[in-house]
Parts: C-alpha cells; structure tokens; sequence
C-alpha cells in the first residue's frame, strides 16, 4: 500500500476518533476552522476552499447551524448568497477540538525527535499548501 494513503487513512481514523468527543467530525473541524481563520464567507466559498463537493458543503452547514455552532445569513450584497459565520459556541469548540488535535499531534509525532518533527512539518505544509497541490487536486475533481 501506498505510504501517502496509509498515513492518509490512519490520521483520518484517529482525528474523527479524536473529534468525536468534542461532537465533531473531520469535515465539520474543518468548516469551523476555516470561519476562524478567514471569518464570515459563503458557502461556495468555503466549499471551493475545502474542496468540499455542493452537497456535503450544505450538509455539513446544516448540521453545524443546528447545533449552534454557525449562523447564515443572507449577504447584503447579493440576496441570493448565505454568509456563514462563527458563533461563540462555535469559536469555544474549535478551541476545544484544536487542544485535542494537538495533544494528538504530540502523541503522533511523539517518538520522533524535535529536528525531525519540525522538517516533517515543514514537508507536509509543501505537499499541503504548495503550488503543485492546489493543481493536483482540481485536476483530480473533474
């Protein structure tokens, strides 16, 4: 097996075992955090941002409205586009989820030593955020 997808595999299982306490899922960490980091957009935009097909971006977005973790609103600018936004229940959980995927980052990476964690760091933000990525990936939708 393909080292990428067993890594890929393992770490999805453990951060949903890890998120599950805190009542979250990969997908919905990964909406929260986003709001966050970026504040208010659209829905489109965070499922462009994400890389989140149509369908899985409206539910998760429900699911995170009902649970009062975001708000929608129509934006001024064009009523026809809901706006998303964090509440402060949804700013205390990303806290919390952030805390655990962090103490779950330490036990991951644990037996590695510091200089080897900070370049395996600095090797996935390449693969993560480099400009070949963003390429490979819309390829890949189409």
């Amino acid at each position: 097996m393909c080292v990428v997808t067993r890594v890929g595999q393992t770490m999805n299982r453990l951060i949903e075992d890890c998120l599950e306490p805190v009542g979250l899922k990969l997908r919905h960490y990964t909406v929260l955090s986003s709001l966050a980091a970026a504040g208010a957009m659209s829905q489109q935009e965070i499922g462009g941002l994400l890389s989140m097909d149509p369908a899985t971006t409206a539910t998760t977005v429900e699911e995170l409205e009902r649970d009062g973790l975001i708000v929608r609103y129509r934006e001024p600018d064009n009523r026809r586009k809901y706006a998303v936004e964090l509440t402060a229940a949804g700013r205390r959980t990303i806290k919390r989820a952030e805390r655990a995927l962090d103490e779950l980052e330490a036990d991951v990476l644990g037996e590695l030593r510091a200089a080897d964690r900070t370049q395996l760091r600095r090797l996935l933000g390449v693969l993560a955020y480099g400009e070949r990525y963003p390429e490979l990936v819309r390829g890949r939708r189409r």
